[in-house]
């Protein structure tokens, strides 16, 4: 494209390009630098002496947009518009008029580093896959690339501005977790992942600027790390869990749910645990034999921590007439697990569960406050 035609024959090698346009610019985006003609003292060609003048453009990769408008006072502003990222070559030629302007001019071409157009830190994430996961299925959720302002990049830069899908997913949790990520062809990006088993995980997702492998970063996008728990497939409960609210569980009222610590540490005093979790955010698990596969809705399985708050376990049914009641701790210590069979209990006593070591106390343990130990006037606290 050439346009703005001036005056005069500068000495087109002499003339000069300078502008943010020639560092980098963002595929699809109108990027711009300012075009100087100059003699060949490399002095500005200005007044008559500019008329007459063409400057053109092109690029290699080919540009999307190229245009040069004459400011009317010996210098030029060029626009183009790259295709896709990486890096592009962008010429620009002068002549005497349009027809003939094929003149390098200096330092041409310029090499420009063109970007996605993406900011990582706006692009948003979304999908029942971040609410929670079950186990051993397909999780989704869609991730959406946005720019600077937040705005979701155009559906036609996206095709040409994305070779491969410009997201990363890395997990932290109980076991490892399989991903895959689909470039929509849209702007959007499909996540599909799988974790092995119940508990907590923490997905972080971050977009990688690989418009050049030199100087690639990475950034997470908004939100992440997403705090993400599993449950089992075909199970129910789990702490937490909103979609069975704790007085709606038949025979609740069978649970003690206002014990005190103190309490607790005296009703689980001398007790063998039945299962054991070796610690907070690891799951506990028992495995009930009801003799039947398909009674999964009427098992319930209620934890109370520590401190006496009450949670929901998670029900897995195995289809062989076992099924796995577990539960994914917050903090050490003893932990009652109650079961109920349509709302009457299994036993009446709960199977009692250790999270994190053996015996009672430990460094920093808060359950058991130091001066509630008796005899501790007799150990010297003061020493240097």
């Amino acid at each position: 494209v050439a346009v703005g035609k001036a005056g005069g024959v500068p000495d087109f090698a002499n003339c000069t390009a300078e502008g943010d346009g020639l560092e980098k610019a963002c595929a699809g985006q109108d990027a711009t630098f300012v075009i100087t003609a100059k003699d060949k003292d490399g002095k500005p060609v200005t007044g008559d002496a500019a008329k007459g003048l063409a400057f053109a453009l092109s690029g290699s990769p080919e540009l999307a947009k190229a245009e040069v408008v004459d400011n009317g006072d010996g210098t030029y502003t060029a626009t183009y518009a790259a295709n896709a990222p990486g890096i592009t070559e962008v010429a620009v030629q002068g002549g005497d008029s349009d027809d003939n302007a094929s003149n390098p001019i200096k330092d041409s071409p310029f090499k420009v580093k063109v970007g996605s157009g993406v900011d990582g830190s706006k692009c948003t994430a979304e999908g029942d896959g971040l609410d929670g996961a079950v186990v051993g299925e397909d999780n989704t959720f869609t991730i959406t690339a946005r720019d600077a302002d937040g705005n979701p990049i155009d559906a036609d830069v996206a095709k040409e501005a994305f070779k491969s899908v410009p997201f990363a997913l890395t997990a932290k949790g109980p076991g490892e977790v399989e991903s895959e990520l689909t470039d929509n062809g849209d702007g959007t990006f499909g996540v599909s992942y799988k974790v092995p088993e119940e508990g907590d995980y923490e997905v972080s997702v971050a977009f990688l600027d690989d418009s050049d492998e030199e100087t690639a970063e990475s950034q997470e996008i908004e939100g992440s790390p997403f705090k993400i728990t599993a449950k089992p497939k075909g199970g129910k409960g789990g702490d937490g869990d909103e979609d069975i609210p704790m007085d709606a569980i038949k025979g609740i009222e069978n649970i003690p749910d206002n014990l005190t610590p103190a309490e607790l540490a005296n009703m689980t005093k001398d007790k063998t645990p039945e299962g054991t979790s070796s610690g907070p955010g690891v799951p506990a698990k028992l495995t009930l034999n009801a003799g039947k596969p398909g009674l999964a809705d009427a098992i319930d399985g209620v934890v109370v921590d520590p401190d006496g708050k009450l949670s929901l376990a998670t029900v897995k049914d195995n289809g062989d007439g076992n099924y796995d009641i577990g539960f994914s701790p917050k903090q050490s210590g003893i932990h009652l697990l109650y079961l109920l069979m349509n709302g009457k209990l299994a036993r009446p006593e709960p199977f009692y569960i250790l999270v994190g070591g053996k015996g009672k106390g430990g460094d920093g343990d808060e359950d058991i406050p130091m001066d509630a130990v008796k005899g501790i006037e007799n150990v010297p606290d003061n020493l240097t």
